[in-house]
């Protein structure tokens, strides 16, 4: 393996800094030309620190291949219905009225937990289960450290957030408008509770610009129709130009450095796949069962009270509101382990 020149440790020492001290990285290019090789070298050094915790999501099977210093989780589609056909929510992650509900909120709980870095592999059909699951684990920790700082606590831990094809999570044009406006507070507030996101897509006008303006860019090859409409513009003040359509495969400029960066070829590593047990529900009795039970109920006195005629029946948990888990979010720590 060749060695890796000093100026590239420096430069990607800069970038990181950059990302964690000022907001977001959205990294584009045509495809082909190494966007997730480039992120995975970045990757690769941000969880070299110990108060970092990274998360990625994807829906293609790149990552759960490839990086091996993050454990992932496979989503299976049944794992997010919509909240209408939702009659037991018991294990519910989060759920949103007339939204959808991400279910098995335990093993995700848990995978979180025991894992400091995290891919999940979501096999999903569906753009907008597919930006929910995605909305609904990135609230969680936002939740968690307002909370932390609601009670005085500083923030020394910092998240960073790898959306794949980020187009499809962050596009006003494909998403409801209440799941969007969701998105659009979240992201406006991250960076201050050091939730950082790097995005990752093949075309800038396919980002809502809400999000794409106040990330810093990382570009790569791209199409002259985005060169065009958007980078030539943007690229003016700092005389790089036509540079960007040249550029080697693997080489990015980032404008938050002003500097080209070209990364190594990474070396991919299997990660660890999180096995999971999902335990069968008993089954609940029905009415008739449960008055047959009552009437078998074996006489120890001839005075009966009222407790002894009363039948108590469970119902079913039929409320579709927010029930987003509200426990104490300090102590529920979902760092995970090294």
């Amino acid at each position: 393996m060749s060695k890796i020149p000093q100026k590239y440790d420096t430069q990607i020492s800069k970038v990181l800094a950059e990302v964690r001290d000022h907001g977001d990285l959205f990294f584009v290019s045509k495809k082909g030309h190494g966007k997730t090789v480039a992120c995975e070298n970045l990757a690769t050094e941000i969880v070299k620190n110990s108060n970092n915790k990274l998360i990625v999501f994807e829906t293609f099977p790149k990552w759960s291949r490839e990086f091996g210093d993050a454990s992932f989780m496979e989503i299976p589609s049944h794992w997010i219905v919509e909240s209408s056909k939702v009659v037991n929510i018991e294990k519910a992650w989060i759920q949103h009225e007339r939204s959808f509900t991400v279910l098995h909120g335990d093993l995700i709980s848990q995978f979180l937990k025991e894992n400091k870095h995290c891919i999940f592999l979501i096999s999903n059909e569906d753009i907008e289960k597919i930006a929910f699951f995605e909305y609904s684990i990135i609230y969680r920790f936002y939740r968690r450290q307002y909370d932390l700082l609601r009670k005085g606590y500083n923030l020394d831990r910092h998240y960073y957030f790898v959306l794949e094809e980020a187009q499809n999570s962050l596009d006003s044009k494909i998403l409801s408008s209440r799941l969007f406006r969701r998105y659009r507070k979240l992201f406006s507030e991250a960076r201050n509770m050091n939730l950082h996101w790097i995005l990752i897509s093949q075309r800038m006008q396919d980002l809502s610009t809400y999000f794409r303006a106040r990330c810093s860019l990382a570009i790569g090859k791209i199409g002259l129709d985005d060169y065009d409409l958007k980078l030539r513009r943007l690229l003016k003040p700092i005389n790089n130009g036509k540079q960007i359509l040249e550029l080697d495969r693997g080489s990015f400029f980032f404008s938050s450095i002003n500097d080209i960066v070209s990364f190594p070829k990474f070396q991919p590593c299997k990660p660890n796949e999180f096995k999971y047990t999902v335990k069968s529900k008993p089954q609940k009795k029905g009415l008739i069962q449960k008055i047959r039970d009552v009437l078998n109920r074996p006489i120890i006195s001839v005075e009966e009270t009222e407790e002894d005629n009363y039948i108590n029946i469970d119902r079913d948990e039929d409320d579709l509101g927010v029930t987003f888990e509200d426990e104490d979010l300090i102590e529920d720590d979902l760092f995970g382990d090294d």
